[in-house]
């Protein structure tokens, strides 16, 4: 007669106590994101969407979007900055 054993647990399936907040942190910043990406004006979101989201090269997404590369790469660059800025925006706004 064998005995039946209990298969290990593998770490991945404990819960640790710090798990909900993790996960509330992280769903924090997603929707500090999202409302970083809103305030973006519609050719910055756009052209960031196809650069990270799609991985397409400023020639492509300057073709996609009927726009000239210089216009899609400062596009880009004033993208990121209000991004960042409405990140910092936010996360101050968190700590008062």
């Amino acid at each position: 007669m064998t005995e039946a054993t209990t298969p290990p647990q593998s770490a991945d399936s404990t819960t640790s106590p710090l798990d909900p907040l993790v996960e509330r942190q992280s769903e924090v910043s997603r929707e500090m994101l999202r409302e970083g990406i809103r305030r973006l004006q519609p050719t910055e979101r756009e052209a960031l969407r196809l650069a990270t989201r799609d991985q397409l090269p400023v020639s492509r997404i300057a073709a996609q979007l009927n726009l000239p590369a210089s216009d899609i790469e400062t596009a880009l660059q004033s993208g990121l900055t209000a991004l960042r800025a409405s990140l910092l925006e936010q996360l101050e706004g968190e700590g008062s």
